[in-house]
């Protein structure tokens, strides 16, 4: 069976052939070093950190903050061109 996808619906014992493993003792030593060797360690890449402009970028990006920022641009904009600072404002 070199595919993997009949090892759900196979018999134990076609198994315990197929992969050369007891189900009472498991693996034997020498066989866990080979598969060591051929396939390496069970574990899975870890994925590098974002940097922090990534960070800050991933935070920025959605709808809440974009409509945040629009509304500061457009109140800016909309002082500057009717003349009003902050201080006129109060």
């Amino acid at each position: 069976m070199s595919d993997h996808r009949g090892y759900h619906n196979c018999p134990i014992d076609r198994l315990e052939n197929e992969l050369e493993t007891d189900k009472i003792d498991g693996v034997s030593s020498s066989r866990a070093a080979e598969k060591l060797l051929r396939d390496g360690k069970n574990e899975l890449e870890k994925p590098r950190a974002p940097t922090f402009c990534e960070l800050f970028l991933s935070q920025m990006m959605n709808v809440i903050m974009l409509l945040l920022i629009g509304a500061a641009v457009a109140s800016l904009v909309s002082g500057y061109c009717f003349g009003l600072t902050f201080s006129q404002i109060r």
